[in-house]
This record gives C-alpha cells, structure tokens and sequence, in this order.
C-alpha cells in the first residue's frame, strides 16, 4: 500500500489524517531553494532567470548539507511505500533532529490515532520554536506562500484532527483557527472542520462568523455543515438546506446512514458531487452527525423524499 493509500484507508477508531501532497510539489521544492541560491540584482535578471527555466525546464536540485538532504529523503517518502516512506522518514530525522517534514510523514504513516498524535505535536513544538513570535508577525495572513512553513502547517492540520478523533474538540478548534489566522486562503481546507464541529456543538454565532467569511465555498462539506447548523439550532429551513445539500451531494447522505464505513479509495482527483467528494467530508463528519440528537433520523426522513432534480455528478 502506498502512502497515499493508507492516508485513504478506513480503519475503525483510528481514521488517518486526510492530505497528500499535491502534484507538482517537489518540482515547486526545487524552484525555490533554487531561486533561494541566486543573488539578483534587478527584476530583470529575475524574469531572464525564470524565462530560462521555463525553456529548458527546472533542473533537479542538488542538495546542500544535512537539511536539504534530510528535505529531499521526506519527499522521496511522500510518494513510497508505507514501510519505505517510514524508512526515509526516520532517515531525515538522523540527519536533521528538528525536520518537521519527517515527523508529518512518520504522523501519516502510523496507523494509531494515540502515536499518530505524538509526531504530529512534535512537529508542531518544533515549528513555534523555528518560526518565532517576529516570523509570525511579519508573514501572518500568507504563511503558506513560505514553502518552509507547510510542513509545520501540515503538522498542525494532523494534529488537529488527530485531537478530533480522540474526543478534544475544543483544541482542535482551537488549533483550527490559529491556522486560518495564519492563513486565511486556508489551502489546508480546515475551515470545513471548524464549521462541522461549531455545527455539532451549537455553536452559532462562531458559525455564522466564519460561513460569512468563506461563503462562496461550492464543497458539499459546506452544504451539510449548514444544514446541520440549522437542525441543532432548531431552525426552520433545516429540511431545506439538507435537500440542498442531498441535490448537490447525495452521496454524503448514503455514507452517513450506512451501517459500516465505506471501503478505502485511493488518492485522486476529486470532483463535486462524487462519491470521494463524499468520503472526504464523512470521514470526519460522520462521528459529530451521529451523535446529535435525533439526527440520523432527521436524515433518514429526508432523504426518503424524493429527489426531484438531484446532480448526477460522479
């Protein structure tokens, strides 16, 4: 099983943290540290530099020193097998003590929410240690346009909802919102989280605020936290906003009244209305909506109506 795999895979009370890394990334890697080594003196050597790597391609980067080799042996990890990626990862660590990038991986890799857990804050005391409280202050509100703060930033993502699974929701929002202050464009998604979780514990006016701000999301993440907003809140357009959502989505509404979790898929692109669009947003919320309530039943009623119009989007 691949990394990729397994970060996808069902396991029962021990559901793995849900991002892989994005195409493109170790090539992006390699521009930066490469741009990182030049000393321009003028946008035009700037954009004469970039124009030649657009022609003749980014070259592969050579690392220089413990660091950059233990960076490059983590993202040989993200795209090996399990017990190599493990390999690697502990690798880099043996090189540089404080690679958070090994830690993130070694977090994804293992399989039990109570270990998972420790790499991740590990990862995390690290980063507040590497990027201080002047970082911070300087590069709040952009953080993840910094390449060496997404392993930090991933740790976090990890750690959060790894405290989710156990049952600590408060620190994982807590956690949850440091990272979208950090960076509002929120390319980790967790606002989705945040949202899901103010729904489940009536926390509305935290939800209102924070729907506002994003309130031109399309994911059915967006659609069901609504919906369920409005049934713990006892509101009357309840029925309506879970419709809404069922149109969009139906499949979140099959995966929620399954008696067992859905088997694992693997990494991929994913497109509204699909079944892995789905899978995404149960794999959290699922344990927040069964524990509402009279929730279930509430879904089950409504998805029994029906679907008149509903997209066939697979």
């Amino acid at each position: 099983m691949r990394y990729g795999e397994q970060l996808m895979a069902k396991k029962k009370n021990t559901p793995p943290t849900s991002n892989d890394m994005p195409a493109g990334f170790n090539a992006m890697q390699d521009l930066n540290r490469l741009l990182a080594k030049q000393n321009f003196e003028s946008m035009a050597e700037i954009e004469a530099y970039m124009q030649k790597m657009q022609d003749e391609g980014i070259p592969e980067f050579e690392p220089d020193g413990a660091i950059e080799e233990a960076e490059e042996l983590v993202l040989e990890g993200y795209a090996s097998e399990t017990p190599r990626a493990i390999e690697l990862a502990r690798q880099a660590l043996e090189l540089d003590h404080d690679c958070i990038g090994a830690l993130d991986l070694l977090g994804r890799c293992e399989t039990l929410v109570a270990v998972r857990i420790c790499y991740f804050k590990r990862g995390v005391d690290l980063g507040r240690e590497i990027f201080d409280e002047e970082f911070i202050a300087m590069h709040r509100g952009h953080f993840w346009q910094h390449l060496d703060t997404r392993p930090f930033m991933r740790c976090m993502q990890g750690y959060a909802e790894s405290l989710f699974h156990l049952g600590d929701l408060f620190e994982a929002m807590d956690t949850w919102i440091e990272m979208i202050d950090l960076n509002p464009g929120d390319n980790l998604g967790v606002r989705q989280y945040l949202l899901l979780t103010h729904a489940g514990l009536i926390m509305e006016k935290e939800f209102k605020e924070l729907d506002k701000r994003y309130k031109d999301d399309a994911f059915c993440s967006t659609l069901y936290n609504r919906a369920l907003m409005a049934f713990t809140a006892k509101r009357k357009n309840a029925d309506k906003l879970l419709r809404d959502a069922i149109q969009q989505n139906p499949h979140v509404v099959d995966l929620l009244l399954a008696e067992e979790e859905p088997d694992a898929q693997g990494p991929g692109s994913v497109m509204l209305g699909s079944r892995e669009e789905a899978m995404g947003y149960t794999d959290l919320a699922r344990s927040i909506w069964e524990n509402v309530p009279d929730c279930m039943e509430w879904v089950e009623r409504v998805a029994k109506e029906p679907r008149q119009g509903a997209m066939k989007l697979v």
